[in-house]
């Protein structure tokens, strides 16, 4: 069991700062049965995870942050700042909490500053993070594919950076995770594809509250959140200013495969016009008005098993 509290170092009871891995972890590395609760003005600054997870921090065990600050960390693969993740067939899902904490500046193709990911092994298992009362703040998704110089003037060399995809500008979550965010800020985060401050992969149970996302931009999809693939998704009470998508979806860009609605119903008939200009159903508190006949929005169309 880890616990960092004690000595000022620049103003910090705990710097660290500019450590490099080529593997998981640029500045610490948990595993399954090694907790670590951090708290009390640490400063993780600048570490990486050169083609890897968690340019700071890549944790299995349980891991617990407050009043902490990540900035200008990267990671290669996921979780800029912070990568958590279920880690081969154990019974136990280990949490990650975070609190009154910053993130600023972070990169990663996945998760600018957090990635919560699921077991590379048969149990498919996802993890669980709990966000609550902290700031989100320039953190971006990318790779960075090329890097060409122009030299035709030698004494200023113009470099050009092409990117690819990225997924999730602040938070990554990927398949059977939870995530519950609460109390929170999100602000000039950015990623070059999907979700411009989140992206959830698969079946995963996102839930978010009393939070604010403003300025946040996704290059294709989802200026604030991208929802894919069975995931459950709910927010209350929050408030979302000037986020953008230059594709899809300003805030909220939804994907999830359902079945072919023309196999059932003729779409030259009232019935198929109305799903043609419309949708399936219209979410409203409390209930649901099914623009489709029931049997199909709530049986055979749905995401409902079987």
């Amino acid at each position: 069991n880890y616990l960092f509290e004690g000595w000022y170092v620049d103003d910090e009871k705990w710097s660290f700062l500019n450590n490099t891995v080529t593997g998981s972890g640029g500045a610490l590395a948990s595993f399954t049965n090694s907790p670590i609760v951090i708290y009390g003005n640490t400063l993780f600054m600048n570490n990486i995870s050169e083609t890897s997870s968690g340019g700071a921090i890549s944790s299995a065990g349980a891991l617990t942050v407050r009043n902490t600050k990540f900035i200008d960390n990267y990671a290669g693969a996921t979780g800029g700042a912070i990568r958590h993740y279920y880690r081969l067939e154990e019974s136990i899902v280990r949490i990650l909490e975070v609190e009154n904490c910053i993130f600023e500046n972070n990169e990663s193709s996945r998760g600018g500053a957090i990635a919560l990911s699921a077991s590379t092994d048969i149990t498919d298992k996802g993890t669980k993070g709990i966000i609550k009362n902290c700031q989100f703040f320039d953190n971006k998704a990318f790779v960075i594919m090329s890097e060409e110089i122009d030299n035709t003037d030698i004494n200023n060399p113009i470099v050009t950076t092409k990117k690819s995809y990225g997924f999730g500008g602040a938070i990554y979550v990927t398949k059977n995770s939870i995530l519950e965010v609460s109390d929170s800020l999100f602000d000039g985060n950015e990623s070059e594809q999907y979700g411009g401050v989140l992206y959830s992969n698969s079946s995963s149970t996102i839930t978010i509250t009393k939070s604010n996302f403003a300025n946040n931009i996704a290059a294709l999809y989802g200026g604030a959140f991208s929802i894919n693939s069975n995931s459950n998704f709910s927010i209350d009470s929050s408030v979302f200013t000037n986020n953008s998508a230059n594709n899809c979806g300003g805030v909220l860009y939804v994907n999830t495969a359902v079945a072919n609605v023309t196999k059932y119903v003729n779409l030259n008939s009232e019935i198929g016009k109305r799903y043609i200009d419309g949708c399936f159903t219209i979410y409203a508190p409390n209930k649901a008005y099914n623009i489709l006949p029931t049997k199909l929005s709530t049986g055979i169309c749905s995401l409902n098993p079987n």
